[in-house]
């Protein structure tokens, strides 16, 4: 497997990297372990994970693994520091995401469930609602500095806001910002100048999440919704209608005509074009199956021929439009 550096850090990992989003309820634990099994033979060693998936069953099946079924220096976890969803709360609940409170008392609750003292690659969640940016950074400078957490990523945060909080911790001597955490795929391109010009004045490095669009970019929805499939899964599927209507299933189209073309699978289309893409630093892979983790972490992914590239890539460039609802 590929490795890069994560962004300018000298935190090396995997290019293709484990998500646990269905780990506790869709994925059970023999399942959850042949997927880390052949993340780690395939080379990889980055696992996602977040006391919000599963509603915190994630976290309790990666715990189980460490203790039987792989080294903790084995990975590097990449952990949500996001307190466990309260219905109870009030709305400021979203806002204490990126608090002092909030980002100690998670990560205090993360590294007891998981066994570990030390997170290494620590994610903040960004809500609209957020706490003052020094009050987070100097959070999180705190537990660098305890050696509770080695590097910092920030999720889903616009591109102001991520550079805002990089500068900061510039300004203030505080751990850089290390990596940028969002969807991004040849369904979901965001504005690729922002992120490269991101990457190359901070040193942030992204990690993708849902590289394959929810499983769309395989193939497998191109002509209906297979019964056993995300889609067909009521508490799954919104993670992938976004990708189903007619401008995203030409793109579709074009990977499966070029995997046809290339004998690859679409999936291995997909994946080797993001592996091309200087922003991404590590493609998160959420494989509900052991089968399929073992299908996905098998794969080559050799380098698209440069017309092949640059087709997928023009094709892909333009912001896709949601239908209106």
């Amino acid at each position: 497997m590929k490795y890069n550096n994560i962004g300018a850090s000298g935190l090396r990992a995997g290019f293709l990297g484990l998500g646990t989003l269905t780990w506790g309820m869709d994925t059970d634990l023999d399942d959850a372990r042949r997927s880390l099994v052949a993340l780690r033979e395939a080379g990889g060693n980055f696992v996602d994970v977040s006391p919000l998936y599963s509603d915190g069953g994630a976290v309790s099946v990666l715990s189980e693994l460490l203790k039987s079924s792989v080294g903790r220096n084995e990975l590097i976890i990449s952990a949500h520091l996001t307190p466990p969803f309260d219905p109870r709360a009030s709305d400021a609940w979203q806002g204490a995401f990126m608090g002092r409170a909030a980002i100690l008392t998670s990560l205090d609750s993360l590294l007891a469930a998981l066994g570990t003292d030390t997170i290494d690659f620590a994610v903040i969640d960004y809500t609209y609602e957020h706490a003052p940016v020094d009050e987070t950074m100097a959070a999180l400078a705190d537990a660098v500095h305890q050696g509770k957490i080695r590097y910092v990523c920030i999720n889903g945060a616009p591109l102001w806001f991520t550079a805002m909080m990089a500068q900061h911790a510039i300004s203030r001597s505080y751990p850089p910002i290390t990596g940028l955490a969002q969807p991004y795929s040849l369904l979901e391109r965001g504005n690729d100048s922002e992120l490269l010009a991101a990457r190359e004045h901070f040193g942030i490095g992204m990690i993708a999440y849902s590289p394959l669009a929810g499983g769309v970019l395989t193939g497998k929805y191109n002509n209906t919704i297979p019964p056993t499939s995300r889609a067909a899964t009521e508490h799954l599927a919104n993670l992938v209608s976004p990708y189903l209507y007619e401008a995203p299933l030409q793109i579709t189209g074009a990977v499966a005509r070029a995997a046809d073309g290339l004998a690859r699978t679409p999936a291995d289309v997909a994946l080797a074009w993001l592996m091309g893409e200087p922003n991404v630093s590590v493609a998160v892979c959420g494989p509900r199956t052991g089968s399929q983790a073992e299908q996905l972490f098998s794969a080559q992914l050799d380098a698209l021929p440069t017309q092949v590239a640059q087709a997928l890539d023009d094709i892909s460039r333009p912001q896709l439009k949601y239908p209106e609802e």
